[in-house]
């Protein structure tokens, strides 16, 4: 696999194209050929760092899938370099579909820049972003709101609501919020799982990409360290991606999801904006409906606070939290968090009785939960996860 024309490019309007032409055989006799690109407002131009550093982080995976040596014709950080070894491990270890492979540059020494001193992070303006940036309020400069990860890049619409919330977010806190778009997720999914293997990856890129600008880029976390386990984005990892002039921190493993909800329960703009949903419902912000909605509502509701949370208008039931789908690994243990902290307090006991119930009914040892685990999985793999959006549409 080749990395090669690493450039930049102007858009028409007010952004600037940062991008790189791959190419691999892929076992064929012919060459398959991508151009990965990522999208910066034009005021940011001069913070783009034109090396491989970013390719690297978005190369990397699909190489190791293919068994196909990394060849990137552009600087690379020499730190990048040494710690892709050790990632290499790791992901090798964890998923052996992936193989380690020979990465290679060309000779000439990385950009080095003067430190900025500031610091960005990724900001959907779920649980993890919010809980990051409540947490490093003083220190955070940019929020990053990407197009083409969980909100594709045909979705114009609910890209733009979703900009409009964390531009609501930046004001409130005095940030600057990014709008970063790109392709990069396309052209990786091709070849990797993006949750199991390349968000973190993915991540770092756009990060490494603005290395010019950022000292610190936060990746928020997703999981508590008593609950990790292998994933595209880990404490363990995200800070290999790190370069001589960028530090990668894997941000938020000490809390809790029901930790952070209470942290966010404090903040009035938080309850406004807060987004979660993953469903692709026209004119929704958050369905109220899918896993991850019905999931928060009820940490809300657990917090004293969902009558707050105006972010969501759909009305939570009993009945929707014992239908919780919990047939991913980490679904159950949020489900399990929320038991735990309600036992704690002794309160909302209707609630209490229908978490347990939606528990004992997602045993992973029953029957029903590996067909429906099976079910699952089929479709997300074959159909894109169209079964289950009907399915949370009609409920």
């Amino acid at each position: 696999m080749k990395v090669t024309n690493v450039r930049m490019e102007k858009v028409q309007g007010d952004k600037v194209r940062f991008c790189a032409d791959i190419t691999w055989k892929g076992g064929q006799s012919t060459e398959n050929a991508f151009v990965v690109w990522y999208e910066f407002p034009i005021h940011y131009e001069s913070n783009i760092d034109v090396s491989g550093n970013a390719f690297l982080a978005a190369t990397l995976f699909p190489a190791m899938k293919l068994g196909e040596n990394l060849e990137i014709e552009a600087p690379v950080s020499p730190r990048l370099l040494q710690t892709v070894q050790e990632i290499m491990d790791v992901y090798a270890s964890w998923y052996p579909a992936l193989h380690r492979i020979e990465v290679s540059c060309t000779d000439e020494n990385c950009p080095t820049y003067s430190m900025s001193g500031k610091a960005g992070t990724f900001f959907s303006a779920g649980v993890d972003s919010f809980y990051s940036l409540l947490k490093h309020r003083d220190t955070i400069n940019d929020l990053f709101i990407i197009h083409g990860f969980d909100i594709p890049l045909a979705d114009e619409y609910r890209f733009t609501r979703a900009f409009d919330a964390v531009q609501t977010v930046a004001r409130e806190f005095g940030k600057q919020a990014v709008p970063v778009v790109t392709n990069v997720k396309q052209y990786v999914d091709q070849f990797v799982g993006f949750g199991s293997i390349s968000v973190g990856a993915l991540l770092a890129s756009i990060g490494l990409g603005l290395g010019s600008r950022f000292q610190t880029v936060y990746i928020p976390s997703s999981m508590h360290y008593s609950d990790l386990y292998p994933r595209g984005t880990h404490p363990m990892t995200d800070r290999l991606w790190s370069t001589e002039r960028t530090t990668l921190i894997h941000d938020g493993c000490e809390a809790k999801r029901i930790d952070k909800i209470m942290e966010i329960a404090k903040s009035e703009i938080a309850l406004k904006t807060l987004r979660v949903c993953y469903m692709d419902l026209p004119g929704t912000y958050n369905c109220g409906k899918c896993e991850k909605c019905v999931r928060t509502m009820t940490a809300l509701r657990i917090a004293g606070v969902l009558d707050k949370a105006t972010a969501f208008e759909e009305k939570l039931t009993l009945d929707m939290v014992r239908k919780l789908p919990t047939s991913k690994h980490s679904a159950r243990l949020f489900v399990r968090e929320n038991i735990e902290i309600l036992r704690k307090l002794d309160t909302d006991k209707p609630l209490l009785t229908a978490l347990e119930q939606c528990y004992r009914a997602n045993d992973p040892s029953a029957p029903l939960f590996k067909i429906k685990k099976f079910i699952h999985q089929a479709d997300d793999r074959l159909l894109g996860g169209l079964v289950t959006k009907a399915v949370r549409t009609i409920r």
